[in-house]
């Protein structure tokens, strides 16, 4: 049996290599600073994002009319594009990314 435990409240990236199979490149959890931006891109990737705490709106970096997103949210970033989020308090972003 392979059993892993991981933190991911130290920020670091983690490699899901030897433990899930398919596309999965790695997870971490990103903290964005309240009043502060943060931008997000998919250069060769997809990512997944799930905000784990905090509000504020995000904006494809391509256009667009920015969204608002609270705690619960669920973001897809497909491969080519990109998201800028600003948070209106600190924000934490679970990002998962896959392999496109």
């Amino acid at each position: 049996m392979n059993d892993h435990l991981v933190n991911l409240n130290d920020g670091a990236p983690i490699d899901p290599a030897g433990v899930l199979r398919g596309a999965w490149q790695g997870f971490v959890l990103q903290r964005v600073a309240a009043g502060a931006r943060h931008r997000l891109d998919a250069d060769g990737v997809e990512h997944l994002v799930y905000v784990v705490a905090g509000s504020g709106t995000a904006s494809a970096t391509a256009g667009g009319e920015p969204v608002r997103f609270a705690e619960g949210t669920a973001f897809t970033i497909v491969r080519g594009d990109g998201v800028r989020f600003e948070a209106d308090e600190p924000v934490e972003l679970f990002v998962a990314t896959l392999r496109a």
